[in-house]
Parts: C-alpha cells; structure tokens; sequence
C-alpha cells in the first residue's frame, strides 16, 4: 500500500510520531489516516487540492 500526499488543512495542527505539523504543510501518509483526516477536515488530498484555486499559493496585493 503506497502512502498519499495530503496538504494539513489551514489553521489545523497534527501530531504523528514524526513531530507536530501546522497548516500548509505536506505529507505522505497511508491511505487510511489519510482518508480519517479528511473525513474530520484536518487535511486536503494534494490531488485535490490542485482542483481549487483557494488551495494555491497565496497572491500578493500589491496594487
């Protein structure tokens, strides 16, 4: 079973035996935690994430 990469959710932190981990941040992780942690909104699969423009880098304002 290959690990999924998923993005922790804004504002969210997880703790997992490899340290504590903010929003923004990306991981592999296997894909039943994977599937657990975006079922109670605490991360974004990478693949979806790419789908949604809020899920880009942020732009700046500079106008």
């Amino acid at each position: 079973m290959s690990n999924v990469r998923v993005r922790i959710a804004d504002g969210r932190q997880v703790v997992t035996d490899l340290g504590h981990h903010f929003g923004g941040e990306e991981l592999a992780v296997p894909p039943p935690l994977a599937e657990e942690w975006v079922r109670f909104g605490w991360a974004v699969r990478v693949e979806q994430a790419a789908d949604k423009p809020a899920a880009r880098g942020k732009q700046s304002r500079t106008s």
